[in-house]
């Protein structure tokens, strides 16, 4: 399956909008981080915390990582992310 790219910024985007239409989730906002190489699905980002409006860091519960995942088979990221790592685009490996 081929993934639409996105920028960080456009990610974390969807991302929380998507967690503030959930009531139950408030207001958390996604910390995203590139992977140094694509996982076993082909994904080359994740989400390191998620930071609520006060700064704490908001545990992840398993409505918010089936989020995440939803949007990991959707999308792969492009560009710089937060942090200055850059989004590699790896080439897919044979019988991945």
């Amino acid at each position: 399956m081929n993934r639409q790219l996105k920028t960080f910024e456009q990610l974390r985007s969807l991302i929380a909008q998507a967690v503030h239409q959930q009531q139950t989730l408030g207001l958390a906002e996604p910390r995203l981080i590139a992977l140094p190489e694509r996982d076993a699905s082909g994904c080359n980002w994740a989400v390191a915390g998620w930071n609520t409006p006060s700064g704490a860091e908001w545990p992840a519960c398993s409505e918010l990582m089936q989020l995440v995942q939803s949007y990991q088979r959707q999308f792969n990221a492009v560009g710089r992310a937060p942090g200055n790592a850059t989004a590699v685009l790896l080439p897919v490996k044979p019988g991945a």
